[in-house]
C-alpha cells in the first residue's frame, strides 16, 4: 500500500530555481520523513510493524510512503477491523485521519520553515 503527497500538498512556483528545489529528491525525503512522523499516531499498531522505521516494512522514497508488509492495505481499506486496543487514536485510512486532526497543517508549518532556514538551497 502507497501512500502519495499528490491528495496532501500541492506547489505553484513560478521560479524554475524554486520548482527545481522543490522537486528534488532530498526535499521530497524530508517531506515524506516529516508526513511519516505525523501520520504514525493514526497507524494502527498490533506488533508495530506499519510503524517501523524505513527498513523492512516502510520504504520511504522521495514524496511517496510505502508499507510493505502484506496486510497494510487490507487493514487501511478495512472499515470493521479491531485498531484501537494498542493506539487510541489508529484508524482506517490514517492519513486521512491525520489531515481531520490538523497534521497536514504541521507538515506546511515544517516544510516552510526550513525552506525559511535555507535547508534547500
Amino acid at each position: 500500500m502507497q501512500i502519495n503527497f499528490d491528495d496532501v500538498i500541492e506547489f505553484f512556483f513560478d521560479e524554475m530555481e524554486q520548482k527545481q528545489k522543490l522537486q528534488s529528491d532530498d526535499f521530497g525525503l524530508f517531506v515524506a520523513n516529516e508526513w511519516k512522523r505525523l501520520l504514525d499516531p493514526f497507524t494502527p499498531r498490533d506488533t508495530g510493524a506499519l510503524m517501523g522505521a524505513e527498513g523492512p516494512t516502510v520504504d520511504i522514497k522521495p514524496f511517496e510512503i510505502h508499507y510493505t508488509v502484506p496486510y497494510a492495505e487490507r487493514v487501511y481499506f478495512s472499515e470493521g477491523w479491531e485498531f484501537k486496543k494498542k493506539n487510541l487514536f489508529a484508524t482506517d485510512h490514517w492519513d486521512e485521519a491525520a489531515i481531520a486532526a490538523g497534521q497536514q497543517e504541521k507538515l506546511e508549518k515544517t516544510i516552510n520553515a526550513a525552506l525559511e532556514s535555507g535547508r534547500f538551497d
